[in-house]
């Protein structure tokens, strides 16, 4: 029997058209998805959409063809009083996790600042042209070796490019992105989801977790993993 994950989702672009797919096949799937992006002729040659949508709402069209029936969306971009504005809308629908799928610094920090403040888990995947990275953040880790402004401390300060959308020469990634590398970012992100859920409330030894993943990276030729004890040995090593 699938499990229900209510999601706030950020961003519908590459990499959320081929997670999706997936993610509904795996969970009953319901919450929000924030994306203020039209859908234009350009955007199909790597990205899932209807041809006939073009013109229309990004996050609205993913819904549409998906069919996720108990998923709303919002046609703008998310920020950091995002939460604020639509209190009510994200109290209802019980927010689980928030996916973060957006390649600017602006707002991955301001996911992880709702994160916190909501103590929810969050779950950030995005991708270059053909490199694919994917983090997983706890808010009881903030501030420690497992938190992603620390081992990335430009999510923070970084504020090139459109800090709200993720198209267009403004993005802070203005190359294009191939659709494997949209795939391979989805394909992690769902791996990444399915070996977390419901581990961050049933765990009861830190040994259970250790062995863990928090990030994915892949570049042309390498995977490269990072685990919970991964990242607490770095700290180590750096104090050391």
């Amino acid at each position: 029997m699938k499990k229900d994950l209510n999601v706030l989702i950020i961003g519908a672009g590459g990499v959320a058209s081929y997670m999706l797919p997936a993610l509904r096949r795996s969970f009953n799937l319901s919450g929000v998805i924030f994306d203020g992006d039209i859908l234009e002729e350009r955007n199909l040659d790597r990205q899932l959409f209807d041809k006939k949508d073009i013109g229309d709402s990004k996050a609205g069209s993913l819904i549409k063809l998906n069919k996720l029936d108990e998923v709303k969306y919002l046609p703008e971009y998310f920020h950091e009083e995002s939460w604020e504005d639509h209190e009510s809308l994200l109290h209802r629908a019980d927010i689980q996790l928030m996916i973060c799928l957006v390649d600017n610094h602006p707002a991955r920090k301001a996911a992880l600042q709702s994160a916190d403040e909501r103590q929810i888990p969050c779950l950030i995947a995005a991708n270059e042209y053909t490199t694919s990275q994917v983090m997983y953040y706890l808010p009881s880790w903030k501030d420690t070796p497992l938190d992603p402004r620390v081992k990335y401390p430009e999510i923070l300060t970084a504020d090139r490019g459109d800090p709200l959308g993720c198209q267009g020469e403004e993005a802070i990634e203005a190359t294009p992105q191939l659709a494997i590398a949209n795939q391979v970012s989805a394909s992690l992100g769902n791996l990444m989801i399915y070996l977390w859920h419901d581990k961050f409330s049933n765990i009861t030894l830190a040994e259970s977790m250790e062995f863990l993943p928090i990030e994915y990276q892949t570049n042309y030729s390498k995977l490269e993993t990072e685990t919970v004890k991964e990242a607490n040995e770095r700290r180590s090593t750096v104090h050391h």
